[in-house]
């Protein structure tokens, strides 16, 4: 048996006390047998294979959206479909319900639309300019690691230049990270590769 070619997929429904249900099946080149049985799954329990975290409002806007069409996704949602889930998953607190209840009617006609009015809600211009801030003047503390510290750059860069082409970001990071670098010939050295 070639792991590979198996996906193992495994469903609890607690709240009715079933016990483990293991599915296993041959996935083809081009996923349809996968899809076919995650259908199926979500047909017969009438739930969700992976339901997407509530947006509280504390992580970004931009991380949750990624967050949640990824688990769409992986339910095989359609647009109409995620337009519902929406402000259920909205629902973590005062101020997710009153942002989609303020949305004009247009905006709740499509999950593009209301997509975008909320992006404009929870991460506005304004914000933009905090992360091009932070962006600027974020320094690698005493314990942190440098992967993590390059990590964050690259965040921060995603969040403050999100008009930027991938590769313009990444350059743009590694001029902070090379910055925050104490031996200048290091610093020389990796911008020479």
């Amino acid at each position: 048996m070639h792991c590979k070619n198996y996906f193992f997929l495994a469903t609890h429904n607690t709240w009715r006390s079933r016990q483990d249900t293991v599915a296993m099946t041959e996935v083809g080149e081009d996923g349809a047998t996968q899809r076919e049985e995650d259908s199926a799954v979500v047909a017969r329990t009438g739930r969700p294979l992976v339901s997407p975290d509530m947006y509280s409002g504390v992580q970004s806007w931009s991380d949750w959206v990624e967050h949640f069409e990824a688990a769409a996704n992986v339910n095989g949602w359609s647009e109409a479909t995620k337009l519902l889930w929406l402000p259920v998953r909205l629902s973590a607190g005062k101020a997710q319900k009153t942002a989609w209840k303020r949305l004009t009617p247009e905006a709740k006609s499509s999950y593009a639309t209301a997509k975008e009015a909320l992006q404009k809600r929870f991460e506005p211009e304004s914000k933009r300019k905090l992360y091009l801030v932070e962006f600027q003047t974020r320094r690698r503390r005493p314990s942190e690691q440098w992967n993590d510290f390059g990590d964050e750059l690259r965040v921060l860069a995603d969040k403050a230049f999100p008009e930027l082409d991938d590769k313009a970001k990444e350059l743009l990071s590694l001029e902070r990270y090379l910055g925050e670098l104490d031996n200048p010939q290091i610093a020389f050295i990796v911008r020479q590769r």
